[in-house]
Formats: structure tokens, sequence, C-alpha cells
């Protein structure tokens, strides 16, 4: 079994399109830039439109790119922003979609496991202090990839295979 059929398989529960508040695209080609693997999901027919449409969608991936920034933080640190993006709300900081934050930590792992080493990208600026007490909301700095009031993006690129996350809500 393929890296990437193995992530799909582990991440079954979060791949539905159905879930409102967050998509992720599993890929095998990491040579693929991570603009290119984050357009891809913004642009998606099934991705919904946030409360302020932008006069031009999607946007091109010039415009992904010019947001994203590799991350460097530790993959304990990578692991909680994954943990949030997939069971908190973006707006509201509320437990949201099939799985809770100790459910989803050791197969969030495992997923990482499985990507081995990776580089991570993403839209938000975080502030150290967001890993101190666990917040991901206040002081965060975000440069927008869909018309969502908030958006969070982390995209991950390993040596045989991609993880694209895209938390949105709206306020």
């Amino acid at each position: 079994m393929t890296t990437a059929l193995e992530l799909r398989r582990l991440l079954a529960p979060l791949l539905s399109t159905s879930e409102c508040h967050l998509r992720i695209a599993v890929g095998d080609d990491p040579l693929v830039s991570p603009a290119h693997l984050l357009h891809a999901v913004v642009s998606a027919p099934d991705m919904p439109r946030g409360n302020f449409p932008a006069q031009s969608w999607p946007p091109t991936v010039e415009q992904v790119d010019k947001g994203l920034e590799p991350l460097v933080h530790s993959d304990d640190q990578i692991l909680a922003l994954l943990v949030a993006a997939c069971t908190e709300d973006l707006a509201y900081a509320v437990q949201v979609g099939p799985w809770t934050s100790d459910a989803a930590q050791p197969l969030l792992r495992q997923a990482m496991h499985l990507l081995g080493r990776a580089d991570w990208w993403s839209n938000c600026t975080l502030p150290s202090s967001c890993f101190d007490d666990g917040d991901f909301f206040d002081g965060v700095e975000r440069d927008p990839v869909t018309d969502h009031t908030f958006d969070s993006a982390l995209i991950g690129i390993g040596e045989q295979a991609t993880i694209t996350f895209l938390a949105f809500a709206e306020d």
C-alpha cells in the first residue's frame, strides 16, 4: 500500500466533503509546490464560498503562494496545530467534527509518522504563546486563502506523500 493510500485510509473520517469546517487532500507527488496543493483544495468545485465572496474566484496559485510561509515549529507543535484544525471551530473555539482532540491526536501523530520527514507551510503566523496555552485563535495573523471569515491552512510535504488541511469558519 502506498503512503498516500495509507494516509487516506487513516484520515477517511475527515475526508468527507460534508464536513463543513474542514477540507483535507492527500497527494502522492512530493514535488508539487505547497501553493499548488492548497490551490487545488481552495478552488475545488465543492469548496463552499464564504460570507464575503471576492470578485475574482478562485485565487490564483500566485495569490495563494504569497500567503504561505514555512513553519519552523517542532513536530509536537505541528501536531497541536493539526489537532486544533481538525477538532475546533476557528470562529468560536468549540469542538467541531467527527473527532475529539483526544481521539484525533494519536491518529494525526500516525499520519505525521506516515508522512515521514516533512516540511510544513501555513497561511498563519503563530506567536509562541499559542503553543504555551493551546490557543490557536487569539493573536494569530492569517493571510486569507478563502472567502470565509477565518481560515487556516497546513500543508505537509513528505518524501512520498503530501497532506493539505484547510479549516475555515464564519463569525
